[in-house]
């Protein structure tokens, strides 16, 4: 390669003796003039880039299936205590008993969760929700540490007819 003409980039090696210092070099065309402070930003992109995503949480969205029932619906304002929200503008919250969780467990069968929801009518239809069983799907996303929720559904489980007796009916 051809050096001569060269531009020797100012390093964070400058305290070495000269041998032992690694240089950039550049065509002599193109004038490059870095400070120590971009150097040190060079340097520490370098390390990120080279570490990659090592020992970093990665980012990941699951969907949580549960079923419960519908303890309660009220207006945002008029409840106090955690939620959890799954809507961009809640206006209601949704309290319901866990009757089966998820494997991991971050609803627990018996447990009692309150989600933030926008609208129960856009959820559940025009039917009255208060006492009814539902299976429940909520998107659950973890990126760099942070847990949110988001979209959730519900489809009323369905109970069968109690059987009649024999010679009724």
């Amino acid at each position: 390669m051809d050096t001569e003409g060269a531009v020797i980039v100012p390093s964070l090696f400058d305290g070495l003796p000269r041998q032992q210092q690694p240089s950039l070099q550049f065509p002599a065309g193109i004038r490059a003039r870095l400070t120590s402070h971009a150097m040190i930003r060079l340097f520490a992109l370098t390390v990120s880039l080279l570490a990659g995503g090592t020992g970093q949480t990665q980012s990941f969205v699951e969907e949580v299936h549960l079923r419960g029932t519908v303890e309660n619906v009220v207006m945002f304002t008029e409840f106090s205590g955690k939620v959890i929200p799954v809507d961009f503008d809640p206006r209601f919250v949704l309290t319901i008993r866990i009757a089966s969780g998820d494997p991991e467990g971050r609803f627990s069968a018996g447990a009692v969760v309150a989600f933030a929801i926008h609208s129960p009518a856009l959820l559940f239809g025009a039917k009255e929700s208060k006492g009814r069983t539902y299976e429940f799907s909520v998107h659950r996303k973890v990126k760099r540490g942070k847990t949110t929720y988001f979209g959730l559904k519900a489809e009323e489980v369905q109970t069968a007819p109690a059987a009649s007796a024999p010679g009724t009916g």
